[in-house]
């Protein structure tokens, strides 16, 4: 029973400790591109409601208008609309792929919980087996000492 502890399931306690730190390097650069398209719709937004107002300041000031700016005017909103949506429809796509990484995450998280625990089982069996052992050996010592002062 002598010698170290060696964990039959090493590898695969390495392999999925290396999967979860993939994963998790995963997860950051998915949260720096899901900031990144909220600041776009962010933008368009901001575009789109200063094209509504702008739209609103020069029907407020009750100047005339031309048939062709009023056209330009209300095709630009229409755009500045299309691409905020076009932005939302992305980031919800986005935020739907983030999610299902962070449930990867959480489920290689556990996996490698499950070995970690199974580890230490094995490793309190393993020193329960050697502390067993050396007082065996200890009793067994004591044993051939009172033999010999016994004659």
């Amino acid at each position: 029973m002598g010698g170290r502890f060696r964990y039959a399931l090493e590898p695969v306690r390495l392999n999925r400790a290396w999967e979860l730190d993939a994963l998790r390097l995963a997860l950051g650069e998915s949260q720096a591109v899901l900031a990144q398209r909220q600041a776009t719709v962010d933008a368009a937004r901001q575009r789109s409601e200063a094209a509504a107002a702008g739209w609103h300041s020069l029907a407020g000031a009750g100047q005339a208008l031309t048939a062709d700016r009023l056209l330009l005017a209300q095709r630009y909103i229409a755009d500045c609309r299309r691409q905020l949506q076009d932005e939302q429809a992305a980031l919800s796509a986005r935020q739907a792929e983030h999610e299902e990484l962070v449930a990867q995450v959480l489920a290689a998280q556990r996996a490698l919980d499950a070995v970690e625990k199974h580890r230490k089982q094995a490793l309190d069996e393993f020193k329960k087996a050697r502390q067993s052992l050396e007082f065996k050996d200890a009793d067994d010592q004591w044993g051939i000492l009172q033999a010999g002062i016994g004659r």
